[in-house]
């Protein structure tokens, strides 16, 4: 029998993976996921997005890292089961083929001619092992909130960029992970979790974090699937029927599997690219991106089904690479001449050419530069990085100092200068003496 802290824990895990129908795939042959044409993957590749120099923690089952689909891969981990210290840190392998799988959609070799590919195969991953099948004190703490805790931790203290979490619990005392999910977000990572696969309302954690990014699933068809839940935290939704990936139990087998857990690593690796364009994009940026790339289905606008609409790879990358507009708020002041950008790049906001003072003027007043807010408090000597979408500068403005009076010249006769009527006069007498004195000399 399972020990009482597994029996509690399974929960946690089953809320996951409720739902989530598999098949043994024993075809070795390369096989493009059915996907990748529907997301436009393709526009990614030919875009160089393919993870490079981008850190994804997943906190999920461990990982098969001998796959021959994943023994090229960037892969790291730390096991966060067993008694205190910890069994073995090192052996984040997996007994339950859930990671193992959704690391394979992430980062499967791309053209290597075997099993499949992934979306971001250049990324490096980092496995952080909270959940096992087996029983036991080696895996003591399987999916309990004080392991979750630690990843979370751990990812922030590992610098991650994305926390992919194929995990859900409806539990409300895992409410009180949330301030540990707020300092992996304040700490710049992006979180995306699968919204559960119950086919209700019910709000699972951590997707019902808001600072979490919260994914449903689709079918092949490109409809929600009636397991997958429908409430508020569904952003936005992600192919998860049918996902082809490594096996775990050998390292040359294949399966295919279905749930919001593999619909959220689709998610994530759009998270990982958007990383790579701009490492300092943040949780509200990226979630513009994805609003602005999103197909609506469903309701018009969001809806409780599809969030703001089923993603798309290919929109999604014109949208990280299209020109972004700058606003100039004048403020009284006129902008003129050339030399400046109307437009950024994001990830290359900082190379954008800023108005100077030569190209915009106001009379009576000096420009003191470009400002965030419409109060000029916050200065922007460019374009700051994390970017997205338009940005709007403030131009600042002070009263210009009235010119000096010019100085009387000095008389030529004394050299001195002499102020006031009186003065006035002394001068013109003085230079009527001098302009004689020239006279005479001259004669």
């Amino acid at each position: 029998m399972p020990s009482k802290l597994l029996q509690k824990t399974v929960a946690v895990v089953c809320a996951a993976a409720a739902l989530c129908f598999w098949r043994p795939a024993d075809a070795r042959a390369a096989e493009e996921p059915w996907y990748f044409e529907s997301l436009g993957v393709a526009a990614a590749r030919d875009a160089g997005l393919s993870g490079a120099g981008v850190k994804i923690a997943l906190i999920d089952s461990g990982v098969n890292a001998a796959h021959e689909d994943l023994v090229n891969a960037d892969i790291t981990g730390y096991n966060f089961l067993g008694s205190e210290p910890y069994a073995d840190p090192s052996a984040y392998g997996d007994d339950a083929g859930h990671g193992t799988l959704v690391c394979g959609i992430l980062a499967a070799t791309a053209g290597n001619g075997l099993g499949t590919d992934g979306l971001v195969p250049d990324a490096s991953v980092l496995m952080l092992r909270c959940f096992s099948s087996l029983g036991g004190s080696a895996n003591a703490g399987s999916g309990a909130k004080e392991t979750i805790r630690r990843a979370v931790e751990y990812a922030i203290a590992e610098d991650a960029d994305v926390l992919n979490m194929s995990i859900g619990g409806t539990k409300q005392s895992l409410q009180e992970l949330e301030p540990v999910f707020r300092q992996a977000a304040d700490a710049g990572i992006l979180l995306i979790a699968s919204v559960g696969n119950g086919g209700g309302t019910a709000l699972y954690y951590p997707a019902a974090f808001d600072c979490v990014t919260g994914v449903g699933w689709l079918t092949q068809d490109g409809t929600a699937s009636a397991a997958s839940q429908h409430n508020a935290t569904v952003y936005v939704a992600a192919p998860g029927q049918d996902m082809f990936g490594p096996d775990w139990r050998t390292d040359d087998g294949y399966r295919t599997d279905s749930g919001s857990s593999f619909a959220a690593p689709v998610v994530a690796a759009m998270a990982v690219m958007a990383k790579q364009t701009d490492r300092a994009i943040g949780t509200e940026g990226f979630r513009a991106l994805l609003r602005q790339s999103a197909a609506d289905l469903g309701e018009p606008g969001r809806d409780d089904v599809y969030g703001y609409g089923a993603v798309n790879i290919a929109a999604f990358t014109a949208a990280l690479k299209s020109p972004q507009t700058i606003d100039y708020q004048t403020n009284g002041g006129v902008l003129s001449g050339a030399g400046y950008d109307a437009t950024y790049l994001i990830g290359k906001g900082g190379l954008a050419v800023l108005p100077d003072e030569g190209a915009i003027a106001r009379e009576g007043f000096a420009f003191t530069g470009w400002y965030l807010d419409e109060n000029c408090t916050e200065a922007a000597g460019r374009i700051p990085a994390g970017s997205v979408g338009n940005v709007t500068l403030y131009a600042g403005w002070e009263e210009a100092p009235a010119p000096p009076l010019p100085r009387p010249e000095p008389c030529p006769l004394c050299g001195r200068t002499h102020g006031g009527v009186f003065g006035g006069v002394v001068t013109i007498l003085h230079r009527v003496i001098y302009w004689f004195g020239l006279i005479g000399r001259n004669r």
